[in-house]
């Protein structure tokens, strides 16, 4: 496979395709790594919008639940 050139998606549309196709195949990527190993994991995504996608193992769910309005207010600030 060729390898492509990591850059700035700098049109707005590819941009979103390109974040959401990603952030799709990592959130997999993460839940595989869970399942096959029983470690734990937390992921935290957010996105230029503002908007936090997050996938946690349920021992760190609560790390999610308690921080959800801190992390929001990182990015909104």
């Amino acid at each position: 496979r060729k390898r492509t050139l990591l850059q700035y998606v700098t049109d707005k549309n590819r941009r979103a395709m390109t974040f959401s196709k990603r952030k799709n195949g990592i959130l997999k990527k993460v839940y595989e790594l869970a399942a096959l190993t029983h470690g734990e994991v937390l992921l935290l995504i957010a996105s230029e919008n503002h908007k936090v996608y997050s996938y946690t193992t349920p021992r760190l769910a609560g790390v999610i639940e308690h921080g959800y309005d801190m992390i929001q207010d990182c990015l909104t600030s």
